[in-house]
């Protein structure tokens, strides 16, 4: 399998994830606490960027829509035939899109399992399943009700991040620049503990095309378009998730995580052999998205891991983590004495 960096689109998606930033909820909080100690040196460009989001703070909750823990960018993505590599394509590829496959992007976003096509009435009803505030139902409502106003309404909030968001960019080129040519994608991720190698080959890949974020970006995102892997990852990736220790600070975060009974009902039933979102839902008496909702934050807390892309019930126990939280359970209650 072959891996190349791709530097030409490394703008657009900093662009379309930059709203993502000042939309962490508790879910992230722990990772965001995290990150800032990563980035004490440039804290000031993260607070920049954090108080330019919230000024756009009402365009971002009416245009940049999110379920089950995934944001609308993430199926946008997916569908354009080749990423772009500046900001007009990107506009350009944006204002191509005809509102069947915008009503579709929506559809999936809000985990459809149908294969066929749904209308706008069927749409409505996969909406009134989820637990959204009144903002969430309104801003998902005017989206279905006229897909086209709602692109239109994306592609204004993207020139706007891009008027502040450019210099910031820029500020960084040579960190990114350095980290790509030291990159060496194999071992990465062979040491990431949240991508297993199964995971990798069940991508069946061609190659994987490697974008280099700026450090202000704490996700690892990695995508199948085609017959091409897409891996995003920040320059300073490595900081956040090859280290095993387990902090005080994590500790008490997995424990408040758990804390929530569906929830560790939930990875207590992902972690058997074979699992169906449907059957736990019902066994749990919950919905299947929130099933989802619940294997994605304990994913993102790393106390899952992916096995196989194609195959979402491949999960697996993160054993290593699950032990050193016992451990240290165990070493605070005085149980090995």
């Amino acid at each position: 399998m072959k891996t190349r960096i791709n530097e030409s689109s490394a703008y657009c998606y900093e662009l379309l994830m930059l709203p993502s930033i000042g939309q962490f909820d508790d879910q992230y909080s722990n990772l965001i606490g995290q990150w800032r100690h990563i980035l004490a040196a440039d804290e000031s460009v993260f607070d920049q960027v954090q108080e330019e989001l919230a000024r756009l703070s009402s365009s971002i909750n009416s245009f940049y829509l999110q379920a089950n823990g995934q944001f609308f960018v993430t199926e946008l993505i997916d569908c354009f035939p080749k990423f772009p590599d500046d900001i007009d394509s990107l506009i350009e590829l944006l204002g191509q899109m005809d509102e069947a496959t915008i009503l579709k992007m929506l559809a999936q976003l809000l985990q459809a399992d149908q294969p066929e096509a749904l209308s706008a009435a069927e749409i409505f009803d996969l909406l009134l399943e989820e637990s959204f505030t009144t903002e969430q139902y309104w801003a998902w409502a005017k989206a279905i009700h006229d897909p086209l106003a709602f692109i239109d309404g994306f592609c204004q909030l993207v020139f706007d991040l891009d008027r502040f968001y450019q210099p910031i960019y820029q500020q960084y080129e040579k960190e990114r620049s350095d980290y790509a040519q030291q990159l060496d994608i194999v071992d990465l991720l062979s040491r990431l503990p949240m991508i297993s190698t199964d995971f990798i080959e069940g991508l069946q890949l061609d190659e994987i095309w490697v974008t280099i974020l700026s450090p202000i970006f704490p996700q690892l995102i990695i995508m199948k378009h085609q017959n091409q892997g897409i891996l995003l990852l920040s320059t300073r990736h490595e900081k956040l998730w090859t280290g095993h220790e387990l902090s005080q600070e994590d500790f008490f975060d997995l424990l408040k995580l758990l804390s929530d009974p569906t929830r560790y009902q939930v990875l207590v039933r992902a972690s058997q052999a074979e699992w169906k979102a449907k059957d736990i839902a019902e066994e749990l008496g919950i919905t299947p998205a929130a099933v989802s909702y619940h294997v994605s934050r304990l994913a993102d807390a790393l106390l899952l891991i992916y096995q196989n892309p194609n195959d979402k019930a491949s999960i697996k126990i993160n054993q290593e983590l699950i032990r050193s939280l016992i451990q240290r359970l165990s070493e605070d209650l005085g149980l090995d004495e």
